[in-house]
C-alpha cells in the first residue's frame, strides 16, 4: 500500500453516502500490501474507495467472480381477495426470482376503482377501505426492485376478465379502449364432418369495451347469456355455453421523427356464460395459469403468408416435434416426451410456421415500413378516425374475419399411468372440456402464444380410453380442426363494405372436433409408452415422489376429479407452431387407476407378500386430485 500518511480506507457502493468505517486502516510507510479485507459488490456493480489519511495510498483492486446487472423481478403469484363491504385485503406470495435485487415494495391497484395502496418489500398484504366497488373490484400486484416493475399478477370476480396493455417498452398504455369480440369461427365455416377448405367473410359479434387505467388496466364485466347479442348466444350454444372471446385494442405509437403508427393487441378469454337450455347461471370466467395477460402492443407488418408452404410447414422444426406425428403407413414417429415440452421459439417467444425458429432475425416491434419502435412511446388514442361521417354514412367499426381450414390434429389433452396388477382409463365424455391455446401474427408468419380459448366436448358416444391394461402409460388426444383466421377491424358501410382497415392479425386456433365418421377415432391413446416416468425409474427420479405419494391396498382406485390438468407445450403442432393445451378434471374427464388383490415384495418396505401400491402425484400427494398421478 505504501501509505505516506496515517488513516484508512473505506469502501461503498458508488452514488451512496461513504459510511465512514475502514475497510483497512493503516500507519504511515507501513507495507500492507496482502491479507485484505474483502468486500462484496453492491447492486450496480460500481464501487467507491476513499481514502481517510492526509498522504496518499497505492491501491491494488482484484476482482473474483462476475456482476450481473439486476433486471426487474418476475411478478408474485398466488394473489387472493377477501372482501368485506367496501374493504378489501389483498395476500400474494413474493416473486420466485428478485432479478437479482432486494424486493423493495409492492404496489396493489383496484380497478375500476383506480385506487392504489404501497407497502414495503416485506410485506405480503395489503388493506384498502372505502372502496366504492369493492365487491366488482379487480385487485393487481407488482413488485419492485432498484431495476424496476415486475409485470401485474392479479385477482378478479368470477364474471370478470381482464388484462394489462403496455407499450413495447413495457410502459403502461393508459386511455386505451379495448373492444370485446366473439373469437370462435362459427358452425357455418367449420362444418360438423369434414371442414370446408375455406371461409368467406363473417363479421364477430360486439360484446362490450373496456378502458385501460393509468397503470394500463383494464377490466371488463362479462354480461349473462340473456344479455349477449344472438351471435355470441350462438356461439356459446355451440360450444356447451362457453363463449370464446377476443379482447383487442388499438392504439398509437410516436416514431423518434413524430410519424405515428397504428400498434395493437390481443388477449383471448373463456367464460361460461350459460346457454339456451340454462341461460340463468351465474357467469364464470376461465383461468388457466397466468390468468392475466399481458397486451404488448406491435405495428401491423408486411403480409408474408406466401411463405408459408405446405412443404415448409412439414420441414419446420417445431412439426417434427409434434407427439401425435404419424408416418403415411399410420405409425407413430412422434415422440411422446415433447408434448411436456416448450415449444421451441426465438427471443421473442415467436415461432415461425414455415421455417426455422430460432435464429430468424425476426423482430415483432418493427413496422411495415422498417420503423423500429421497439421504444416508442404509445398513447391510449384509437388512430383510426372513419373515412367518413358515421352520422352521414353509417359507417360502424368492426371486427372481419376470414378463415382458412389448416389442417387437423390429434391433441394431447390428457395421460394414463397404470403399473403392477391393475387397469385403468382416462374418461373424456360429453361436458369434459380443454383450454385449448391461440397463437397470434401481425404478418402470417411468426406466431406467438397469446391465450387460451375453451372447447366443450358434445359428444356423447365415445368414453375416451378405457381398460387400459397393467404396466402401461400413454398420452391420450383428440382430433380437432385448426384454422387460420385474418382478423380485420376496420371502419365498414351499412352493405358490408370495408373501407378503412386500422389493424389486421392472423390467428391459429382450434375450429371444433374433427370428425369425419365412418367409424374415425376422434379420441385415441397415443403409440408411445411413457411407462419411463413410473415404477422405481420415475419414483426415483421424481424430486417430488416421497412428498407426494400416497398408498392404496388391495382392490383399491384412484381417481382425479377436480382441479386443472397437465399443461402440454407442444400439444399438437400445425407447421412450425406448437399449440398448447390443458385440460380440466371434472366427472366427465378423469385419469384413473383399479388395482388388483396381488401381492409382491414391496418396492418402499421391501417386506414379503405385501398388497401395497404407490401412487404419487405430479404437484400434490396423488390423494388430492393433482395434474397427473404416477404408479408404482
Amino acid at each position: 500500500m505504501n501509505p505516506t500518511g496515517t488513516g484508512y480506507l473505506s469502501e461503498y457502493p458508488a452514488g451512496t453516502a461513504d459510511p465512514g468505517q475502514p475497510l483497512v486502516a493503516f500507519y504511515a510507510g507501513a507495507n500492507q500490501g496482502s491479507g485484505l479485507t474483502a468486500s462484496s459488490v453492491g447492486p450496480t456493480g460500481q464501487q467507491t474507495i476513499t481514502n481517510h489519511s492526509q498522504g496518499t495510498v497505492d491501491v491494488a483492486v482484484t476482482v473474483r467472480g462476475f456482476f450481473l446487472a439486476p433486471i426487474a423481478p418476475v411478478g408474485p403469484t398466488g394473489v387472493t381477495v377477501t372482501v368485506s363491504g367496501s374493504s378489501a385485503t389483498v395476500s400474494w406470495t413474493p416473486p420466485a426470482i428478485d432479478g437479482g435485487a432486494p424486493i423493495t415494495g409492492y404496489t396493489v391497484t383496484a380497478s375500476p376503482d383506480n385506487a392504489t395502496v404501497a407497502v414495503s418489500g416485506t410485506t405480503t398484504q395489503a388493506a384498502f377501505n372505502g372502496l366504492a366497488n369493492a365487491a366488482a373490484d379487480s385487485f393487481f400486484v407488482t413488485a419492485s426492485n432498484a431495476a424496476g416493475t415486475s409485470e401485474s399478477a392479479g385477482w378478479s370476480p368470477a364474471n370478470v376478465i381482464s388484462g394489462t396493455v403496455l407499450s413495447p417498452a413495457g410502459q403502461p398504455v393508459s386511455g386505451a379502449t379495448v373492444d370485446i369480440y366473439t373469437a370462435d369461427v362459427p358452425g357455418a365455416v367449420t362444418a360438423p364432418g369434414l371442414p370446408v377448405p375455406e371461409s368467406t367473410d363473417w363479421t364477430s359479434a360486439a360484446i362490450g369495451t373496456a378502458t385501460t387505467d393509468a397503470s394500463g388496466i383494464w377490466t371488463y364485466t362479462v354480461p349473462p347469456y340473456s344479455a349477449l347479442p344472438a351471435d355470441a348466444q350462438a356461439a356459446a350454444d355451440d360450444n356447451g355455453g362457453y363463449l370464446n372471446m377476443d379482447a383487442s385494442v388499438i392504439a398509437t405509437a410516436t416514431a423518434a421523427d413524430g410519424t405515428a403508427y397504428n400498434v395493437g393487441a390481443d388477449a383471448f378469454r373463456s367464460a361460461f356464460v350459460g346457454s339456451s337450455t340454462q341461460p340463468s347461471g351465474p357467469v364464470a370466467v376461465d383461468s388457466p395459469a397466468g390468468a392475466i395477460p399481458s397486451m404488448t402492443v406491435t405495428p401491423d407488418q408486411a403480409d408474408l403468408s406466401a411463405e408459408d408452404t405446405t412443404a415448409a410447414e412439414q420441414s419446420a422444426p417445431t412439426n417434427s416435434l409434434n407427439p401425435n406425428l404419424m408416418d403415411a403407413s399410420g405409425n407413430f414417429i412422434g415422440d411422446q416426451a415433447n408434448a411436456n415440452a416448450s415449444a421451441p421459439t426465438d427471443a421473442y417467444g415467436y415461432q415461425n410456421i414455415a421455417g426455422s425458429v430460432a435464429n430468424d432475425g425476426y423482430n415483432p416491434y418493427i413496422a411495415a415500413d422498417g420503423t423500429d419502435l421497439s421504444q416508442a412511446p404509445v398513447s391510449g388514442t384509437k388512430p383510426c378516425p372513419p373515412p367518413c361521417d358515421p352520422t352521414i354514412c353509417g359507417d360502424v367499426f368492426r371486427r372481419v374475419s376470414h378463415a382458412w381450414y389448416k389442417a387437423y390434429s390429434y391433441t394431447t389433452i390428457g395421460e394414463y399411468h397404470i403399473y403392477w396388477d391393475g387397469t385403468g382409463d382416462f374418461s373424456y365424455t360429453q361436458g369434459a372440456t380443454s383450454e385449448v391455446g391461440v397463437d397470434v401474427s401481425a404478418n402470417a408468419q411468426f406466431f406467438k402464444f397469446d391465450f387460451y380459448i375453451k372447447y366443450h366436448e358434445n359428444q356423447g358416444s365415445e368414453s375416451g380410453v378405457s381398460g387400459v391394461p397393467a404396466a402401461d402409460a400413454r398420452h391420450v388426444a383428440i382430433s380437432l380442426k385448426y384454422y387460420e383466421v385474418k382478423a380485420r377491424w376496420a371502419w365498414v358501410t351499412p352493405s358490408g363494405t370495408v373501407e378503412k382497415v386500422c389493424k389486421t392479425r392472423w390467428f391459429i386456433q382450434e375450429g371444433g372436433l374433427y370428425n369425419p365418421g365412418n367409424g374415425w377415432a376422434y379420441i385415441r391413446w397415443d403409440g408411445k409408452s411413457i411407462l419411463y416416468q413410473d415404477g422405481q425409474n420415475g419414483f426415483n427420479k421424481d424430486p417430488n415422489s416421497y412428498r407426494y405419494m400416497n398408498k392404496y391396498g388391495s382392490y383399491g382406485f384412484l381417481c382425479t376429479d377436480r382441479g386443472r390438468g397437465q399443461t402440454y407445450g407442444i400439444a399438437a403442432t400445425i407447421g412450425g407452431v406448437g399449440i398448447q393445451a390443458e385440460t380440466d378434471h371434472s366427472s366427465d374427464t378423469q385419469q384413473c387407476d383399479y388395482w388388483g388383490g396381488g401381492k409382491r415384495t414391496d418396492p418402499i418396505t421391501h417386506k414379503k407378500n405385501s398388497h401395497w401400491h404407490y401412487a404419487w402425484g405430479s404437484n400434490e400427494p396423488a390423494g388430492n386430485s393433482p395434474k397427473i398421478f404416477y404408479n408404482w
